[in-house]
């Protein structure tokens, strides 16, 4: 007769979890001159950008072009994120903030404090689950553009631009990176000065970030 023993979810596994979608992760990137290494945002916010990925771009920073049909699948799951963070807030009378990563990492806090293993095992079950629908769903489209944040642009030095959402401007990072095939090929500048950076002035932008 044989045993199956299964280990018992720890706090360390818990705040993994939370980690891998709440904070921010270093990946490889394929440029023309082979692979670097790059800072992207957390997957929380990855999916927060998914829901209208480009939303109201600009190429001369001035009017407004229509934005693109929100991803109904983002946004469904963010949505579900959000729902079962703040149930469980009240659940555990967690206070709770307007900012879902920092609510869903003081419950985590909770839960590991309560050394509850039942509470334990059940977070870090769903919390699991959420890190990898949210990668299956900002990977649908290897090609979507994603904004490069707290980095200038070296002809414009713009590190933001507004966009309009909703009919109001907001703030977002001047940069945005475009791929082709899963490789990066190419950055523009969503600022005044429109800017499309290639070939080296893209390897160049690329190391200088990684060099901060």
């Amino acid at each position: 007769m044989t045993t199956t023993t299964t280990r018992q979810t720890t706090p360390r596994d818990l705040w993994a979890a939370v980690d891998r979608l709440t904070n921010p992760t270093r990946e490889p990137i394929i440029v023309d001159t082979g692979t670097t290494w790059i800072t992207l945002p957390s997957l929380w916010h990855q999916l927060h950008e998914a829901i209208e990925s480009g939303a109201g771009q600009q190429t001369s920073g001035r009017g407004q072009q229509s934005k693109p049909p929100c991803d109904a699948a983002a946004l469904s799951l963010l949505l579900e994120i959000a729902t079962d963070v703040r149930n469980g807030c009240i659940n555990e009378e967690v206070k709770r903030s307007s900012d879902v990563p920092r609510d869903l990492r003081s419950l985590v806090s909770h839960v590991n404090a309560s050394a509850d293993p039942a509470a334990l095992t059940m977070w870090h079950t769903l919390i699991r689950s959420w890190v990898a629908r949210v990668r299956a769903t900002i990977s649908n489209d290897p090609n979507r553009p994603w904004p490069m944040h707290g980095a200038a642009c070296p002809v414009c030095s713009s590190t933001t631009t507004t966009v309009w959402e909703d009919g109001e401007e907001v703030r977002v990072p001047a940069l945005v990176v475009h791929s082709e095939a899963g490789v990066i090929n190419r950055i523009e500048c969503r600022a005044y000065c429109g800017e499309v950076l290639n070939g080296d002035a893209l390897t160049q932008l690329l190391y200088d970030r990684l060099r901060r």
